[in-house]
């Protein structure tokens, strides 16, 4: 006789809120990588990854990754989108979702993040 244990779904919630909380929390800078998680619900998780490119500085490789906790390879990240920007594109990125914060959050009463502040460069009106 073959005994097949099923799997204890309170040890797998368990494992994936352990699993969640060391992937949100990683919110991590290492030399020239920074991470930062974009999404996170359940067993999926969608990460933010920003790298210098040492052959061409003037360039930032701009990563988005996707994370199944819940699969085979729970620590396995799957590349959904890479591209490379313009170092000085960031500013523009951070102008225009400074602008999105601040009238979101005016148009819905929404509190603005405490560290959310203004970007002192600015892009031209009308430019998405």
């Amino acid at each position: 006789m073959i005994r097949i244990a099923a799997p204890d779904s309170l040890s797998n919630a368990a494992k994936w809120e352990m699993a969640m909380s060391e992937v949100i929390s990683a919110g991590i800078s290492t030399g020239n990588k920074f991470d930062c998680v974009l999404a996170a619900s359940g067993s999926y998780v969608e990460s933010l990854e920003l790298r210098t490119i040492e052959a061409q500085p003037q360039l930032v490789e701009f990563v988005i990754h996707t994370q199944w906790l819940a699969s085979k390879n729970p620590e396995e990240k799957r590349v959904k989108s890479r591209t490379c920007i313009e170092r000085t594109r960031l500013f523009d990125l951070q102008s225009v979702i400074s602008r999105f914060l601040a009238t979101s959050a005016s148009a819905l009463s929404l509190p603005v993040h405490e560290n959310w502040k203004p970007s002192s460069r600015s892009i031209h009106q009308g430019e998405p």
